[in-house]
């Protein structure tokens, strides 16, 4: 089955795998081929077959693949001696840019989960105490 939870946990698995496993490439330039495919496709998997239930979740996967492709990217470029060192800083400052927008981004999903968790708990108790609570003059509640 194409998209259940084996081929997504074998998927993450291989994920994990294969970037240790590029080191074994004798040459620089190979392993930022490989890694180019390795972000490439991994990219294009997580935005074709959307996952997870949630589209936030989806979402912030994306991003996260997005910004591993543009570091393997900006390493590829940084690490040519032809490129300047002045576009080198500045593509590493991007990326930093970048990672640090990126986790105000997942920070504030995490908190926004975290305030929709606890409100609809809130809410889900204030219904259950407005069931326990005998009603007073014994009528209905929305007529007195």
């Amino acid at each position: 089955m194409l998209g259940g939870f084996l081929f997504w946990e074998m998927m993450v698995f291989a994920r994990r795998l294969s970037i240790p496993l590029c080191l074994l490439a004798p040459d620089t330039s190979i392993r930022f081929d490989i890694l180019t495919i390795h972000a490439v496709l991994f990219l294009l998997l997580q935005a074709v077959m959307r996952p997870c239930r949630s589209r936030m979740l989806n979402c912030i996967e994306f991003v996260s693949l997005l910004g591993w492709f543009l570091g393997v990217m900006t390493l590829r470029l940084v690490a040519n001696i032809g490129v300047p060192l002045g576009v080198r800083v500045a593509l590493v400052l991007l990326l930093f840019v970048y990672m640090a927008a990126f986790a105000v981004f997942s920070s504030g999903f995490i908190v926004l989960g975290a305030v929709l968790h606890y409100r609809g708990r809130a809410e889900a108790e204030a219904l259950e105490s407005m069931k326990e609570r005998p009603r007073e003059g014994g009528g209905s509640r929305w007529l007195s």
